[in-house]
């Protein structure tokens, strides 16, 4: 445990304009803000550091020998000093723009779109997985937050059709105007942008293990890349959702300078619809009819690639 550890601490901020073209409608456009200052990071204490290279080869000390059988990073025990330190650090801003119709003439609907950048240098204790490729050089982890959707739209609206009473047709008390009125239509679209994940690879940092372990970045890794579901999932797909030829794995005695978290995955579409119906049995009674259908036009919304790229199968899968 740091023993000057200091607590964590949030900033907020957020203003806008919102605007009222009619009773019934308003637009509402933000900024948000949101900073994540010394916030709990987890680190191997005892990683090696590499002082030097003897005969192509990368010489490490350890920093505590009493947690070492050897200097050797490739054999012997070194112990994972774990250290808990109050220095990560986040920065959200957002651009959320908003148009909402409260119900008013058998229609309401909600219109949402969001940009935002979120960028963190380090990952929270519990979720994150890996502690810090370099545990003294805290630059290199800095990427997109876990978190970070840069475009997110979404719609939902609700419609009673204009059939029964009250509508534009059959705007009567008939038999026919009460089975065949009264029908309600409504939806919620949803589309966003994916999720970071990162490109890792063989760890040759000779510091020690316990520490994420990330790719060379040498070239552009959407060059031939392609986001169509048919050419990159399945063994035999032609395709791929990175190039392959734009990643290299670390020399000895460094780290990968492939960012953590600098990809973004598939995203998500998604629509779900619903058709509602009542029944006027009596003043007091009604009989409700409902057809709901989730993901209506049955999308395949995909997770994360994995990301790994190794020397025996050279790609990203």
């Amino acid at each position: 445990q740091d023993p000057y550890q200091r607590a964590p601490y949030v900033q907020q901020v957020s203003f806008g304009p919102q605007i009222e073209f009619s009773s019934n409608t308003v637009l509402d456009i933000s900024y948000v803000g949101n900073f994540g200052r010394k916030q709990d990071r987890l680190r191997n204490a005892n990683q090696g550091l590499v002082t030097g290279f003897s005969g192509g080869l990368p010489v490490t000390m350890f920093p505590y020998a009493n947690l070492n059988t050897t200097n050797s990073p490739s054999s012997g025990n070194h112990a994972f000093l774990e250290l808990a330190t109050n220095d990560g650090n986040t920065n959200y801003n957002g651009l959320l723009v908003s148009l909402r119709k409260r119900f008013a003439k058998g229609l309401a609907y909600g219109l949402s779109y969001t940009w935002m950048k979120n960028f963190s240098d380090y990952v929270d204790n519990l979720t994150g997985g890996s502690i810090p490729a370099n545990a003294y050089n805290y630059s290199l982890d800095r990427g997109f937050s876990p978190f970070d959707v840069t475009h997110r739209f979404v719609a939902n609206a609700l419609w009673n059709l204009p059939i029964g009473k009250g509508g534009m047709v059959l705007n009567n008390d008939s038999l026919a105007s009460k089975l065949i009125g009264g029908w309600q239509l409504n939806s919620i679209v949803t589309l966003e942008t994916g999720t970071p994940f990162t490109v890792t690879s063989t760890d040759f940092s000779a510091t020690g293990g316990n520490h994420q372990s990330r790719a060379n970045c040498i070239g552009d890794p959407y060059a031939g890349a392609s986001s169509d579901p048919s050419r990159i999932f399945g063994g035999a797909a032609p395709g791929f959702f990175l190039n392959p030829a734009a990643f290299s794995i670390p020399t000895n005695g460094t780290f990968g300078n492939c960012a953590p978290r600098s990809f973004h995955g598939p995203g998500l579409e998604n629509v779900d619809l619903s058709l509602f119906k009542q029944f006027l049995i009596t003043e007091a009674w009604k009989v409700e009819f409902r057809a709901e259908f989730f993901n209506a036009f049955n999308h395949a919304n995909f997770n994360n690639p994995s990301g790994s790229y190794t020397a025996s199968s050279a790609t990203t899968s």
